[in-house]
């Protein structure tokens, strides 16, 4: 099992985490069940970006007693100050914790920064000063959006759809994060739904040692398959894998794009030849 650090965090991923919106699928014990099975086998990085309440109730119930074992980290989709108070203390109440390891405001039009007249970085930076939240962390899927916070300096994480389907843009992005300091999380890991092989996918993965990917699953199944996968050991990649890799890359880079990128193409478009 891998180890990746996340920036200048500190942070320790051990091969990925999982997004946990699958457990919405799941009957109460069934969802205890699985919970528990991704941390006894070592898996120490729970993501909730896509979760609703319900699976909120679920992590709280299945793992509050072993919080100390995982990094939790969360989104927010307030667009005000009040909205974000309310959100943070909602989330933190549901999953029965005083903290989240990262939080991240979940795919602004805009970067927030202090000074921009929203109160929402200044009010990222109090809820980290009374202890709420460790690390700050933005979850785009706007090329320009992600390329501004990275250069900012005031984000210590940022969570960005990377796979081997990705085109150059997103490649930039895993550099400029390394040379930045920036810990940089991979979602959409699977290529949404393209990417057949996981084991293919994390042996390409381990290759960019900083990239700690987010998996999903849509099943208890397919749940313990991706298990078995992360925790075994990866081997590198054969010159008949990376040809495969090549003929996906060929034959489905457009296809992903437009499923990734597809609630505003044009915007995406014109804010991606700023990296071109």
């Amino acid at each position: 099992m891998s180890h990746i650090k996340l920036g200048q965090t500190g942070l320790i991923v051990r091969t990925g985490g999982f997004d946990t919106s699958f457990l919405q699928r799941l009957e109460f014990d069934k969802a205890i069940s699985a919970l528990n099975r991704i941390l006894d086998v070592g898996v120490n990085f729970i993501g909730t970006s896509n979760a609703n309440r319900n699976s909120k109730e679920k992590i709280g119930t299945a793992i509050s007693g072993r919080r100390n074992e995982f990094i939790l980290s969360a989104i927010t989709t307030a667009n005000n100050p009040f909205d974000f108070w309310r959100s943070l203390d909602e989330s933190l109440s549901i999953l029965r914790t005083d903290h989240f390891e990262i939080y991240q405001f979940q795919n602004p039009e805009k970067m927030p920064r202090s000074g921009d007249g929203s109160g929402l970085y200044e009010d990222m930076l109090m809820a980290r000063n009374q202890g709420k939240i460790r690390f700050i962390g933005i979850s785009t899927f706007r090329f320009q959006v992600a390329r501004e916070a990275i250069l900012s300096g005031l984000y210590d994480i940022l969570q960005f759809p990377f796979c081997y389907l990705s085109d150059e843009r997103a490649f930039e992005l895993v550099r400029l994060c390394n040379e930045r300091g920036v810990g940089f999380i991979a979602g959409d890991v699977q290529g949404s739904g393209l990417i057949n092989d996981s084991r293919l996918s994390l042996e390409w993965l381990i290759e960019y040692g900083s990239v700690a990917p987010l998996w999903d699953a849509k099943d208890t199944e397919e749940l313990n398959h991706l298990l078995t996968i992360l925790i075994g050991e990866p081997a590198a990649l054969t010159e008949a894998e990376r040809e495969l890799i090549n003929n996906d890359r060929r034959d489905l880079a457009e296809e992903y794009r437009q499923r990734v990128f597809n609630r505003d193409l044009s915007t995406i478009e014109a804010q991606g030849a700023h990296l071109t």
